[in-house]
């Protein structure tokens, strides 16, 4: 089989007659343009592929995140990249030691800021720890429930909760502060966001 391509003049001659490259830089061939610029996407697709090794890099690709969900045995057709690579990230999450600070730092990855995306408050006398996510994680609610349910001792109660906007909060405003806004976001907004 002769393989007529600029990608296959760079392979070392002793693995010109190996049956596997040809048809590697045969697959190649048929995508590629007759520009010097078929180089440059080959080296595209092989970084992207060195990227899709690591679930916590930020330039994996759907593919990846396939890859990582089906390892890790948490795939569920239907889902988009950015939903695969947060279930991937709280199981390799939960795998490490882990403190207060720890747990802050991970909830902090997964839902977002403290304050902002959820509240955590740990009583040490009940032995209780409280998590109130903000309605904008709710989304992912149930992947930071199983999360916390695998890493928090069992000697201590979790009590995991949607944070809602309750009528203290707008004690101090006037119906001129509140005219733009709807019940539904009064309820589940943040106050301050405009």
């Amino acid at each position: 089989m002769s393989v007529k391509s600029p990608l296959f003049d760079y392979l070392p001659q002793i693995f010109a007659g190996v049956a596997d490259f040809q048809a590697l830089f045969g697959a190649l061939r048929s995508g590629e343009s007759t520009s010097p610029g078929s180089v440059d996407t080959a080296d595209a697709d092989i970084k992207q592929a060195g990227y899709n090794q690591f679930p916590l890099s930020e330039q994996i690709d759907y593919t990846g995140a396939i890859r990582w969900a089906n390892a890790l045995r948490v795939y569920s057709p239907g889902k988009t990249r950015e939903e695969l690579l947060f279930s991937v990230r709280s199981l390799l999450e939960e795998r490490r030691p882990y403190n207060l600070s720890e747990l802050k730092r991970m909830l902090n990855k997964l839902v977002g800021p403290e304050g902002e995306s959820y509240s955590l408050t740990v009583d040490v006398p009940g032995r209780r720890i409280t998590v109130k996510l903000a309605l904008a994680g709710a989304s992912a609610y149930n992947d930071t429930v199983k999360l916390l349910q695998r890493i928090i001792p069992a000697q201590l109660i979790l009590n995991v909760q949607i944070m809602y906007n309750r009528y203290s909060a707008y004690v101090g405003m006037t119906h001129g502060e509140m005219h733009g806004k709807t019940h539904q976001k009064l309820r589940s907004g943040n106050l301050y966001e405009q």
